[in-house]
């Protein structure tokens, strides 16, 4: 019984008219005698006195306070009597069965003795063991052993058998057979390995020497020991240090994944021999990879950003196709990589594989604003591998800063020169991912980056306005004097994002804003042309909701109609596919073309020479 309930009963026994009997019974002779120290004598009839007199949460004392004269009282005493004990007697009861309860939940939820609690963490250092873990790594070493049993030759394409057998994706393979050999010495290689690599395929990296059973056994207990689950299997495997443990996996470590996948998937077969294209590819798969983990801006993923984008079921899904019969291409998709791949180069006309200012300037003819891609170009969005060059720290630098300064210039980075800022290819995957689909959290923290001059974690009004400034000069060279002014922007902004304090927005507030408006915020500021489309494609999207409300509404019901307009615009295709898909058929569409215009040139030259011979 709690506190308030003993208290309770002590303050009802006081104000009570009515002595208490006396009584040498306790609850320890009840218990003797078979009965409840709650329950009478008569047979389990409650009656108020006999409750109380055997209450155990009564002391000795109050016990001997009653009397058989008080007990008898008067008439007109009884009736306040009978309900001062019922009241008494509904309060132990209720006590009483509220502790029996609170003791077998607590006994339900206390472990037993032989149960073994699960482990959640599994530390490298304090490594997992119980009966029923170990006796799956002996089940998944008994498959593998008939293979190691079995000359399969020296080829690492071989153990991608083993790498199955172990419940890894294949195209982990060649990571795990690097991790196995890694500390491998000449005692711990295969007997049977050594046979002549042959296959269409065949890469440097196939020449290696299999490890022998007994040291596969010691290195795979112990890494699956120290991993909680495939994820955590997997990264530990691609970490594949000895010297540094590092909690982190680098861009150097999911290449590995890569180029298995390119040298062993028979989509990619065309990709042998071609070294800028081959380059290429790798690097943006590894950088789709890190931009789709999110806040890997240092190139570090940890652990849960790795679980996050399920890298093993990815690599389990691409062994079915990449592109051939997909209906949503993943991160290793070719027809992503070249439509990445031909807009940097279509905007890079030296061929230097770097982009600047200008180039951005002439990215879909000018759509973005000059100060928006000042902040690109000093890498606020995505640290850039190039970093700019910086004046030398002396007295001559600093004076010409302040005299910039003093003319109005720019009030931010004023020791940066956006002539020395560079963009690379890597740089240019993260830029275009987040400027054709903004609904990304990874778009969302880069244009917020962009958009947040000072660094202080706020969008003020005096910032969002130096960026507005200049899409109202815009409007009125190409909108004809149709302006939206600030003041209305930003409260039709404001009722959209609801920031917690009015006037300043954070990443947070974004965060908690639907997909369809985010890009709407961000448009309004840096890409006015998008920001004008977004009126007529949110109208289009309206009639298309209208109309499918209106055919379902006379035979179903309002809340089936609600659930279907939710799966329609769940079923809209992602921004970046659906750029991609249009921007591949047009790159192909031109491929054509110029080659038919050759074709056509080739047959007009040979038709002249014919005619002048």
């Amino acid at each position: 019984m709690s506190q308030m309930s003993r208290s309770l009963l002590f303050r009802l026994d006081l104000e009570s008219p009515t002595a208490r009997r006396a009584s040498g019974a306790t609850a320890d002779d009840s218990k003797v005698a078979g009965q409840s120290p709650f329950v009478g004598p008569d047979k389990g009839k409650r009656s108020g006195t006999s409750l109380l007199r055997h209450s155990p949460l009564l002391s000795s004392g109050e016990e001997q306070s009653f009397s058989p004269a008080a007990e008898k009282g008067d008439e007109n005493s009884q009736p306040r009597r009978q309900s001062s004990l019922v009241r008494r007697s509904s309060l132990v009861g209720r006590s009483s069965s509220s502790s029996t309860k609170s003791e077998s939940k607590r006994r339900k939820l206390a472990p037993s003795k032989d149960e073994v609690v699960p482990q959640i963490y599994v530390s490298p250092l304090h490594p997992r063991i119980d009966r029923e873990f170990d006796q799956a790594i002996k089940q998944q070493l008994a498959k593998t052993r008939k293979h190691f049993e079995r000359s399969f030759g020296a080829r690492e394409v071989d153990f991608a058998k083993i790498t199955q057998e172990c419940g890894l994706p294949r195209f982990a393979n060649r990571a795990l057979f690097r991790y196995v050999t890694r500390d491998m010495g000449e005692s711990s290689k295969s007997a049977l390995s050594g046979n002549a690599v042959i296959g269409k395929r065949s890469r440097q990296t196939d020449r290696e020497t299999w490890p022998s059973f007994e040291h596969f056994c010691r290195v795979w207990t112990r890494v699956r020991r120290a991993s909680a689950d495939i994820h955590a299997l997997l990264f530990n495997i691609l970490v594949d240090d000895a010297t540094n443990l590092r909690p982190f996996l680098t861009r150097d470590d999911m290449k590995v994944i890569v180029s298995d996948v390119v040298d062993h998937h028979y989509e990619l077969e065309f990709l042998e021999g071609q070294g800028q294209f081959l380059q290429s590819y790798t690097e943006t798969v590894v950088e789709r990879i890190f931009y789709a983990s999110g806040r890997s801006w240092d190139g570090k993923m940890q652990l849960s950003q790795f679980r996050k984008i399920n890298v093993a079921g990815i690599l389990g899904s691409i062994e079915d196709g990449i592109d051939v019969n997909i209906s949503n291409p993943g991160l290793f998709s070719y027809k992503h990589f070249y439509v990445l791949f031909c807009s940097f180069f279509e905007l890079d006309l030296n061929r230097d594989s770097m982009l600047d200012a200008r180039d951005l300037l002439r990215y879909f003819n000018g759509t973005l604003s000059r100060r928006i891609i000042s902040r690109i170009m000093m890498g606020k969005g995505k640290p850039s591998e190039h970093a700019p060059k910086r004046p030398p720290n002396d007295a001559k630098a600093k004076a010409k800063a302040e005299k910039r300064r003093a003319k109005g210039g720019s009030r931010y980075d004023l020791n940066v020169r956006l002539s020395d800022c560079r963009m690379t290819y890597t740089d240019f995957i993260w830029f275009l991912l987040s400027e054709i689909d903004k609904t990304s959290p990874t778009a969302v923290e880069y244009w917020f980056r962009c958009l947040d001059l000072d660094g202080d974690g706020v969008l003020s009004i005096y910032e969002l306005e130096y960026f507005y400034d200049e899409q109202i000069s815009r409007m009125e060279e190409e909108m004809a004097g149709d302006i939206i002014m600030l003041d209305d922007l930003m409260c039709q902004l404001s009722d959209l994002v609801r920031p917690e304090h009015e006037g300043m927005i954070t990443l947070k507030d974004l965060r908690r804003v639907p997909p369809t408006i985010i890009p709407v915020f961000f448009d309004a500021f840096m890409n006015l042309s998008r920001f004008v489309e977004h009126e007529s494609r949110t109208s289009c999207l309206q009639r298309q909701l209208a109309q499918l409300s209106m055919r379902a509404l006379p035979k179903t019901s309002f809340e089936d109609v609600i659930q279907m307009r939710i799966e329609f615009l769940a079923s809209l295709p992602n921004p970046w596919s659906e750029f991609a898909d249009l921007e591949y058929a047009a790159l192909l569409n031109d491929h054509e073309q110029t080659e038919q215009n050759y074709d056509e040139a080739a047959a007009a030259d040979s038709s002249v020479d014919v005619a002048a011979a």
